[in-house]
């Protein structure tokens, strides 16, 4: 691989210039006019180092990026969603292997080495999702990390088969089971809570579970994850994804399910939406929790709305949880860098000798200054390697 200097860098905390050395794909020497030797040199005058980032939840079969039509989408109730993109993937021919290599470009120009995508198992759909998800990803080895969830969009036990799917999908490319509202979707939590968890533990898989359901029932629901999570001795492979129920808690009801949640070791990932009270992320991570931030939907049957891009995510975040000192974006910013990682599993990415080299370079004063203001990317480096230059894509100029 070589070597590659990056010069006149600025470090997250605003201070520098300073270079940094990379050699086999990790971060080998920090400090003031490294000798440069027969590395190649990147020139970045000024440009703050942050490290690369982590999409710890999208629906990257569901897009149409890149299209040239126009996508409509509804409002309603989860079912009336769910009824309407079964609807649309039909008449658009989703998944498309363009719209999802469309969309992984512009999360790798946005600076993510990293995600974890639900794709769609159902009767009709089977595994196409799954399947059409890892082929792209397979072109992007090298670029980004693409974690496969095979996600019972329409239910697990409510549709007759489904079960059945999850498993197969496993032995094509799915290393996460999904789950959706054991009894808002499936109706009996019990059952539907049974069998995702013997599907996980027969297939050594991860749980990713999506948690719509509301006050009483959903916190309910969150103690049973936990509890089978402590009994299936599954600590730290489970996920609560955007559990609405944990931000409608309040007092000693809300502690106690943090509590629960930061004990059984279960991940928690929010896309910090607008129409929903925040999750107690602070209190989540002060309790020993993994907390990650995703963008969810972006430009699909679900939403118009999204752009790929986990710095905006992160400027969205500070803005709901009022992140307005230093310490509190250097904090948001970590939830979608080290969060990330640490709910994919994979090393802690950070800016220090040793570590591997996944970075992104931006024209900004700092990471605090690169949260609220969400500036252009000049680099990304994933193993060391250019895989993004100039907010575009370098995969089909072999970059990788």
């Amino acid at each position: 691989m070589g070597e590659l200097l990056l010069s006149q860098v600025t470090l997250p905390n605003g201070t520098g210039p300073t270079d940094i050395l990379i050699r086999d794909g990790r971060i080998a020497e920090i400090g003031k006019d490294l000798a440069r030797g027969g590395a190649l040199v990147e020139e970045l005058a000024g440009h703050t180092v942050l490290p690369a980032f982590t999409d710890a939840h999208v629906h990257v079969d569901k897009t149409v990026w890149g299209s040239d039509r126009w996508l409509p989408t509804v409002t309603g109730t989860i079912a009336e969603k769910i009824a309407h993109n079964a609807q649309i993937r039909e008449e658009w021919g989703i998944p498309n292997p363009v719209y999802i290599a469309n969309l992984l470009d512009q999360m790798v120009a946005c600076g993510s080495t990293r995600i974890r995508s639900h794709a769609d198992v159902d009767p009709v759909m089977g595994l196409r999702s799954v399947e059409a998800v890892r082929e792209v990803a397979e072109k992007f080895a090298g670029m980004l990390d693409v974690e496969i969830v095979a996600f019972p969009q329409q239910g697990l036990i409510s549709k007759p088969g489904v079960s059945d799917l999850i498993r197969e999908a496993t032995s094509v490319g799915a290393t996460v089971i999904g789950g959706i509202d054991p009894a808002g979707i499936d109706g009996d939590p019990v059952a539907s809570l049974n069998e995702l968890f013997t599907l996980a533990t027969s297939t050594h898989s991860g749980i990713d579970i999506h948690m719509h359901d509301h006050g009483a029932l959903g916190a309910w629901e969150i103690e049973l994850i936990c509890e089978r999570t402590i009994a299936e001795g599954m600590q730290g492979k489970v996920t609560l994804s955007h559990p609405h129920a944990l931000g409608e808690a309040e007092g000693a009801e809300r502690d106690r399910l943090v509590e629960l949640v930061a004990r059984a070791g279960v991940n928690v990932v929010t896309m910090v939406s607008f129409n929903f009270p925040v999750l107690p992320l602070r209190e989540l991570v002060a309790a020993g929790a993994t907390v990650a931030l995703g963008n969810n939907s972006i430009r699909n049957t679900w939403s118009p709305f999204g752009t790929g891009d986990m710095l905006q995510r992160a400027m969205i975040a500070a803005t709901r949880y009022e992140a307005n000192d230093d310490k509190q974006l250097s904090w948001i910013l970590s939830l979608v860098t080290e969060g990330g990682a640490a709910l994919m599993g994979v090393e802690r990415p950070v800016i220090e000798v040793g570590a591997p080299a996944d970075l992104v370079l931006v024209k900004a004063l700092n990471e605090y200054d690169a949260v609220v203001t969400t500036p252009p990317r000049r680099l990304v480096l994933k193993n060391g390697i250019p895989v993004a230059r100039d907010g575009l894509s370098l995969r089909n100029e072999g970059a990788h």
